[in-house]
């Protein structure tokens, strides 16, 4: 992974314009592909302006991770805790497949055993705002 965790401006439907409910994240997404990371925070806004849900994403910090290396999802999970972050949603690498037994198919029980949720967005997803949706829709049950 790389240095110190980056503190980032929040996710919300409007640059500059706060919505009523802040929710703690962190982003994870695969070193060298900051430009889809920005993609992926576009598209948040992009579905939270759309569906007009009433809270933002306040990135507590963002995080490249080295993704041809071995990943330690308990340091991910450790590091979501330590900084009292609710959520983590990472952005997969284009080598991962859903169901392939990777460290990504494990880190929902790893995050779970810290009381830290986590959405895993699969490289090719980045561009369906289906899976955005879902994952604010999830989000939305978990701070209610």
């Amino acid at each position: 992974m790389g240095d110190a965790p980056q503190h980032a401006a929040p996710v919300s439907p409007v640059p500059g314009k706060a919505v009523s409910k802040p929710v703690n994240i962190a982003f994870f997404y695969p070193e060298g592909h900051e430009k889809d990371f920005e993609s992926v925070k576009r598209q948040f806004r992009e579905v939270i302006a759309k569906n007009k849900f009433v809270f933002r994403l306040e990135a507590v910090f963002e995080r490249g991770y080295v993704h041809n290396k071995r990943i330690n999802s308990q340091l991910f999970a450790e590091l979501c805790k330590t900084n009292r972050v609710d959520i983590a949603i990472i952005l997969a690498p284009p080598s991962y497949t859903a169901g392939d037994g990777s460290v990504f198919d494990m880190m929902p029980e790893v995050f779970e055993a810290n009381n830290v949720a986590v959405e895993i967005i699969p490289y090719g997803d980045l561009m369906k705002q289906y899976r955005y949706l879902n994952i604010l829709l999830d989000i939305t049950l978990l701070i209610h």
